[in-house]
């Protein structure tokens, strides 16, 4: 069959590395993109698109230690960003190279082998891929050819001067760092790659290891990133401020290096922090809907998928509700868009107030929605409230809808606005993301028709609900 006949999945694989034979695997593959190194493969991932997302990434983990060591770095910072994406490591027949310290996943071992994994947990059309792999470049399965010569571990920055242009804010608390001697027995001298994968992993993480990086550069374990406010006092400290053109964003300090050769280093910190929230707000931007403020769907599959490889080994149950607004076309055409858009952010904002703590709401289209219910903390200790469940949750959101009072649709606005949801529970009623959203989905089309404003529950979210 013709690669341009051929049936391909949802999602695109990555295939990282940098020879001839990857990048022919790439072009013979459906749905296949070949990325040279780590860096390349992240951004992928970050900027694929939610109607083609990154379903794998294949790293080729032949060649010296120091490619093994980043390749498999690679495959740490994937799943932080996105634990639905399958990782996979290969290498070449007869390279006998081993995975990276720490990693416990399967080397498979040729292409061909790729070949067949990718058929079995991403579902690949298996007739056309054995085509392809058939096709395969003798050197691929065969002999391998000698290995390349080491690369050079990527440097670090030198110390930049550059102010910045806009301000960064910045946790009001001190980063501690691990020590030189922890970060050299557990992953070698310290560089660039691992300031991305900071950015990339989010939260509080630059600060800690930009400190760790310049204790290992510097020589001085007593490198500190101080918050902005207050100054630091001690006189037997040097300080140095990180700030750009209007903002302080805190102090380097140090009772072992001056303040001379701290200067240089404050400027190479603030633009690393800048990146570092620059990245942060692109991110939020990405996995949130402008209208109502929720997760979008880029976001509900990232954590749907998180939430339920949480809840597997915990036998932990996890409730999806979908649910859309009924008659909400009838809005725009009588009220105009914004009494519409308005509809959709009070409810949300309602739903919001409504559900408990470590639950989750997302748009995934024009007036639908779905949240997630999955308690973090399970049941409470004997003498403590008990958690309210789902089934109250839902009601009570069902019943105060209906209550809404919404000037911009006039006097007979409350009791207007209802909704129709439908309760899928895994494991019963679905144990991937996928079937349970379908069957959830299923559900809320039952309550549409069985005559609106009504809450469907599936067998397993109703079996569920008696247990408790």
């Amino acid at each position: 069959m013709s690669a341009s006949r051929a049936r391909t999945p949802r999602g695109r694989v990555l295939l990282v590395g940098d020879d001839e034979i990857v990048a022919e695997l790439a072009r013979r593959w459906p749905n296949a993109t070949s990325c040279p190194g780590p860096f390349d493969a992240l951004a992928r991932v970050i900027a694929a698109p939610a109607r083609e997302p990154i379903v794998a990434i294949a790293i080729e983990t032949s060649g010296d230690s120091d490619r093994i060591r980043r390749n498999g770095r690679l495959g740490d910072s994937v799943e932080a960003l996105d634990p639905s994406i399958e990782v996979l490591h290969w290498a070449r027949h007869g390279t006998g190279a081993d995975l990276p310290d720490g990693t416990t996943a399967t080397l498979i071992r040729d292409a061909a082998s790729l070949h067949a994994e990718l058929v079995n947990r991403l579902g690949w059309p298996a007739e056309e891929l054995s085509e392809a792999a058939a096709e395969l470049p003798e050197k691929s399965i065969g002999e391998a050819d000698p290995d390349p010569a080491p690369e050079p571990s990527p440097p670090i920055h030198e110390p930049m001067t550059a102010t910045l242009e806009t301000p960064v804010p910045v946790a009001e608390r001190g980063h501690a760092a691990p020590t030189v001697e922890t970060i050299r027995q557990a992953r070698g001298p310290l560089g660039d790659l691992d300031l991305v994968e900071a950015v990339l992993a989010g939260g509080d993480r630059l600060g800690g290891t930009a400190i760790a990086l310049l204790r290992e550069r510097l020589g001085s374990s007593d490198l500190e990133l101080l918050p902005p406010t207050p100054p630091p006092g001690d006189r037997g400290r040097s300080a140095v401020e990180v700030r750009d053109r209007e903002t302080r964003l805190g102090w380097l300090a140090s009772t072992s290096i001056p303040a001379a050769a701290l200067a240089p280093w404050a400027g190479w910190m603030a633009t690393w922090m800048r990146l570092d929230a620059s990245h942060a707000e692109l991110r939020r931007q990405a996995l949130t809907d402008e209208l109502t403020g929720v997760g979008n769907r880029r976001a509900f599959e990232q954590t749907l998928a998180k939430t339920l490889a949480d809840a597997r080994p915990r036998r932990r149950p996890v409730t999806l509700m979908v649910f859309d607004i009924d008659n909400f076309k009838t809005y725009n055409d009588q009220h105009g868009h914004e009494a519409g858009d308005e509809v959709l952010r009070e409810t949300v904002q309602l739903l919001r107030s409504t559900i408990r703590r470590g639950d989750h709401v997302f748009r995934i289209g024009g007036d639908e929605f779905v949240v997630i219910f999955s308690d973090p903390d399970g049941p409470r200790a004997a003498g403590t409230t008990p958690i309210e469940s789902v089934e109250d949750v839902v009601h009570r959101f069902q019943a105060q809808v209906t209550r809404l009072r919404l000037p911009a649709l006039g006097p007979d606005a409350p009791g207007t606005v209802t909704v129709s949801a439908g309760l899928a529970t895994y494991p019963w009623d679905g144990l991937e993301p996928r079937t349970l959203l379908a069957h959830a989905d299923q559900l809320s089309l039952k309550s549409k028709r069985e005559g609106k404003n009504r809450i469907t529950f599936g067998p397993g979210a109703r079996e569920h609900l008696e247990r408790r």
